[in-house]
């Protein structure tokens, strides 16, 4: 029925909303979590904030969450296209990542932000955490930056 036909301007200007929205739109602050229980209530909360081609160390104990904060920034306001950071080493032995929440502004704007893991500490013992700050289909190495965090939980 005529009803339901829409004009293709009209249609045009729907599909450029739309894509606008995708394009622009702040990104996502998506939240992986591991495990919906008690280790989100720690005991106490460590913040460790790093940036590409840093190294730190710090100490927990044990029941102690570590949030550990890396530094994005978005050149296409886009976080797939302008590379995230992703944990490549952890002993879960010792600190068990139970969260991620994957873009934090860092203020009012689009440009800049943080991608913060969140672990417990559940045994005591010294680990160190690798991350990569790298896009999801990234293999040159000469393209991939890092930070390293020694972490000593007791």
């Amino acid at each position: 029925s005529k009803a339901h036909m829409r004009s293709p301007i009209s249609t045009g200007i729907v599909l450029a909303s739309f894509l606008t929205a995708i394009c622009f739109a702040s990104p996502p602050n998506e939240v992986t979590v591991k495990d919906k229980d008690l280790k989100l209530l720690a005991l106490k909360i460590v913040k460790v904030t790093m940036k590409d081609g840093s190294e730190q160390t710090t100490q927990v104990s044990v029941g102690d969450s570590l949030d550990v904060s890396l530094a994005i920034v978005l050149e296409t306001g886009i976080v797939a296209f302008d590379g995230s950071w992703f944990l490549e080493n952890n002993d879960q032995k010792l600190l068990d990542l139970i969260a991620q929440v994957h873009f934090v502004p860092d203020g009012p704007g689009l440009n800049s932000g943080n991608k913060v893991f969140r672990f417990v500490a559940v045994a005591p013992g010294v680990t160190t955490l690798l991350f990569q700050h790298r896009r999801p289909w990234n293999t040159d190495p000469s393209l991939i930056t890092h930070a390293t965090l020694h972490v000593t939980v007791v």
